[in-house]
């Protein structure tokens, strides 16, 4: 057993490479997206969301212009262990799903331990009212939204596309629209995995498990899970150290047992951060979003049909997204 201050230095480090990891993302990602010649609009800096007098920001994705309006949207949600990071981490994963003639408003949130749950979930909640109120706006179809996350990023799509879409309510009911599908990766799914004295998720949280047990399970993604939820893709490195793959199998597991479906790719040898940098789940995760909203999402005055999809499609090559069985 290690001494109080063993445990909770590791958390420490980790968060700190997690800072590092999310600006080597803003400096490599966002500039080779500069040098691509890909017809994005994208519009930086976009205000969704007042907290404490200060504006939470949003960078809208829009697709190049022979996709046809409306086009299905993506919320994007960014990673860092909910302490650190921002929306520019998820440059790659932004560029690539927009190329795929899909809008997206990729969004900052409030991060721990100065702002503890669920100040994150709640600041996605205000950005997904956002983007469903000004739809018409920058050309989103709110027929076909989904939600995109990576590590934390992930959770909270998890979070918001299962559990209550309203700030001040647990229950289900709201005036907005639903998620379509859910897209995570890296994710907290539960936290019965989680070690009493867990820094991380104790920052999050504001305590331990025995001292905060409603937090734990508000914040718990398979806690909302019910038979009419959207469709999730997750993906997941075989290798990860940060987050076990056995989360995202528990929830794939009880949504298939509610009659729900999920499916889970699994990157055999590659860590947590290797993952996320990976180009083949954005890729498979297009395929998982056209196959939801069946459609042929190719430009106008294109003469082919929709290319495969579903979890049988193999893009570009790749292995086919694997549907890891109940364990």
């Amino acid at each position: 057993m290690g001494t109080r201050g063993n445990r909770e230095s590791r958390p420490v480090r980790m968060a700190a490479l997690l800072v590092v990891v999310g600006a080597a993302a803003f400096v490599f990602l966002d500039g080779h997206a500069a040098r691509s010649e890909d017809d994005i609009q994208r519009i930086r800096a976009v205000p969704f969301a007042r907290r404490g007098g200060e504006s939470l920001l949003a960078d809208l994705y829009l697709p190049p212009a022979r996709f046809a309006r409306p086009v299905p949207t993506v919320l994007m949600i960014h990673g860092g262990a909910w302490m650190s990071g921002s929306r520019w981490n998820m440059v790659h994963h932004a560029n690539a799903v927009a190329r795929a003639g899909y809008a997206v408003v990729n969004i900052d949130y409030r991060l721990a331990p100065k702002h503890r749950h669920p100040a994150q979930i709640n600041d996605c909640r205000a950005a997904w009212a956002w983007l469903c109120g000004h739809a018409p706006d920058h050309g989103f179809d709110r027929g076909r939204l989904a939600v995109y996350g990576y590590s934390a990023g992930g959770h909270l799509a998890c979070l918001l596309g299962l559990g209550p879409l309203d700030e001040s309510t647990e229950s289900r009911p709201s005036g907005l629209p639903r998620p379509r599908a859910i897209v995570a990766g890296g994710a907290v799914c539960e936290f019965d995995w989680v070690a009493e004295q867990s820094g991380l998720v104790s920052y999050f949280l504001g305590g331990t498990r025995a001292e905060v047990p409603d937090a734990y399970r508000s914040a718990a993604p398979i806690s909302f899970v019910s038979p009419d939820d959207p469709p999730l893709f997750l993906f997941h490195g075989g290798a990860d150290r940060m987050v076990p793959v056995s989360s995202p199998r528990r929830l794939a597991s009880e949504v298939e047992r509610v009659g729900g479906q999920a499916v889970l790719r699994v990157l055999p040898d590659a860590g947590h951060v290797s993952t996320f940098f990976s180009d083949d789940p954005p890729r498979e995760a297009v395929r998982f979003l056209d196959g939801v909203f069946s459609r042929d999402k190719r430009p106008e005055g294109s003469t082919h049909g929709p290319e495969p999809t579903g979890s049988n499609a193999a893009p570009n090559g790749t292995r086919a997204p694997e549907h890891e069985p109940n364990s």
